[in-house]
């Protein structure tokens, strides 16, 4: 059951519970986790999950960890990915609200607070995220679209450190353990969206998202291909698709529309440069015979 408690002046404090999957991320995890005990919200409870660590110094670190008190669970065998380690982490937790973050990312210490608070007062929000940065190896603001059920179809702009409700991932299946490509975040968004949850951003840069070489997601697009990715997320989600053609069909006439408008805009800077071209041979004609 999902746990609140007292906050000063007797109102209720709902408890966020955050998820951190660790696959030898050792070397970055304690970043995150000082980023999850600095937050300003009164309750949140903290679950490691050990997704099959294999490197010496993640499995010391995480040893460490669990010996001086902090939860640490671990996949069993015949289970493994992000995906597997956040359900495992969520099923055990006793949140009424979600944050998972990703070992190699960091969060702002009032980031639970004000997504709590956001979940508190509105209930029909089921997916609670915010602006976010990028840090390592590229630097500067991670410039996300606005929200849209219908860009959601095609292409997720919410990433996975969002918060939503525990009810709700419970109701949705949780995350697909299956979906080895990468966009177990991605399916999970579509799910709950697709079931009426609406989303809220919060409008200021609380989540900031770790670019390190050889990461999951740029493995798996080299395999794959961004359009073998998005075939993926669509096989098994048919009935999505389908119940909300409209709104996919919508999405395409206005991508078809912004193209053409690029394409006369490129065309039209592209003679406008003819043009000038022109009349400065021309021009430097006059110059050099007179004429």
């Amino acid at each position: 059951m999902a746990r609140v408690a007292a906050a000063p002046g007797g109102l209720v404090m709902s408890r966020v519970s955050i998820i951190i999957p660790c696959h030898d991320d050792g070397k970055y995890l304690g970043a995150a986790l000082a980023s999850a005990r600095t937050q300003t919200h009164g309750d949140c409870e903290i679950i490691i999950v050990d997704d099959h660590s294999s490197e010496p110094a993640t499995l010391k670190q995480l040893a460490r960890l669990e010996a001086s008190g902090q939860r640490v669970l671990h996949l069993p065998a015949g289970r493994h990915g992000a995906a597997a380690a956040r359900n495992l982490g969520i099923s055990g937790s006793s949140g009424k609200y979600i944050l998972p973050l990703d070992a190699d990312d960091i969060i702002a210490p009032s980031y639970v607070a004000k997504a709590a608070a956001v979940l508190d007062a509105r209930p029909e929000i089921g997916i609670c995220y915010c602006q976010a940065r990028f840090f390592g190896l590229k630097r500067g603001v991670w410039k996300l679209p606005p929200y849209s059920f219908s860009e959601l179809l095609l292409h997720n702009m919410i990433f996975i450190s969002s918060v939503f409700r525990k009810a709700d991932w419970s109701r949705a299946g949780g995350f697909d353990e299956s979906a080895e490509f990468g966009r177990e975040d991605h399916i999970f968004w579509l799910t709950l969206a697709a079931s009426g949850a609406s989303v809220h951003q919060i409008p200021e840069i609380l989540f900031h998202y770790r670019i390190k070489p050889h990461s999951r997601a740029a493995r798996i697009a080299r395999r794959l291909g961004e359009r073998g990715v998005a075939l993926k997320t669509f096989e098994g989600r048919e009935n999505i698709y389908r119940e909300h053609l409209r709104d996919l069909y919508e999405h395409c006439i206005d991508l078809d529309i912004e193209k053409r408008a690029r394409e006369r805009l490129c065309l039209w800077k592209f003679c406008r440069s003819l043009l000038a071209a022109e009349r400065w041979t021309r021009d430097m004609g006059k110059r050099l015979f007179g004429r």
